[in-house]
């Protein structure tokens, strides 16, 4: 009997160390972009992290691991995972960094639209509506259609760059005087933002562009990267089966993409 037991204590104690070892703590990098990605001092809000970050934490957990986040300026992001500071960068379109490595399954899906104030005759409708307005976007961020527009005219187009969790304010007081006539956002970074600030129907949509996947891309120096891609979809697709995916965006009004 007591040698059974020494035995049974040995195997537990191997068990644990094989856990152990295959467990590891990732740092990950992202910026303030809800409810996709709620920032909070160089971090992801504990509280209330961002259905994005929701969906990759869940993964990571049923893989064994522990996620941590540094926050940052997107340019900064992206650079810094490029060259395997960080393990992933979460909330990222393929075309923004395409040095990254990226799965197939997206953690969100974005549109941006143009906001004005509600007075605003201007709309939005192809490349030909752009010269006649002054309008404002964020730099580094790929829109689609308008990003050759947006590189070509440094004066007809306002290129903010910082921290993300300050832009949405900015955005807005560059329309409120009246700088710019119109700014692009994603619709549901910029309903968001209104709600939270009491500023719904402060401004309104005038067009929009077609939709963006939300990724993960994950650094292409980080040797883990080539476990971590084909793992990430077979997760997300779990979450999906489980409900756990639905669970996860009900809770932020969101709708699933697929």
């Amino acid at each position: 009997m007591i040698w059974s037991s020494r035995k049974a204590l040995w195997c537990v104690c191997v068990l644990l160390m094989s856990t152990t070892a295959h467990a590891e703590q990732l740092t990950f990098t992202t910026g303030d972009w809800r409810p996709y990605i709620f920032e909070e001092n160089g971090t992801v809000d504990p509280k209330m992290s961002g259905f994005s970050v929701e969906i990759v934490n869940s993964v990571f957990a049923n893989l064994g691991h522990q996620v941590i986040y540094k926050t940052a300026p997107f340019l900064r992001q992206i650079q810094e995972v490029e060259r395997g500071k960080f393990t992933a960068l979460v909330g990222v379109y393929q075309e923004e960094a395409p040095n990254l490595v990226f799965p197939k399954e997206p953690i969100g899906m974005t549109r941006n639209c143009f906001y004005t104030k509600p007075e605003q005759t201007w709309q939005y409708e192809n490349l030909k509506s752009l010269p006649s307005v002054r309008f404002a976007t964020i730099s580094g961020y790929v829109y689609g259609e308008i990003d050759d527009y947006v590189e070509a005219n440094d004066e007809r187009v306002i290129k903010l760059t910082g921290r993300e969790s300050e832009m949405m304010m900015r955005l807005t007081e560059l329309v409120d005087i009246d700088r710019v006539a119109a700014f692009v956002q994603d619709v549901a970074v910029a309903e968001y933002f209104f709600k939270i600030k009491g500023l719904e129907g402060r401004y309104k949509k005038a067009g929009c562009l077609p939709f963006i996947e939300t990724m993960i891309g994950f650094s292409p120096k980080d040797p883990r990267t080539a476990d971590f891609v084909p793992e990430f979809d077979i997760q997300v697709a779990k979450l999906r089966d489980s409900g756990e995916m639905e669970r996860i965006l009900n809770k932020y009004g969101v709708t699933d993409w697929k």
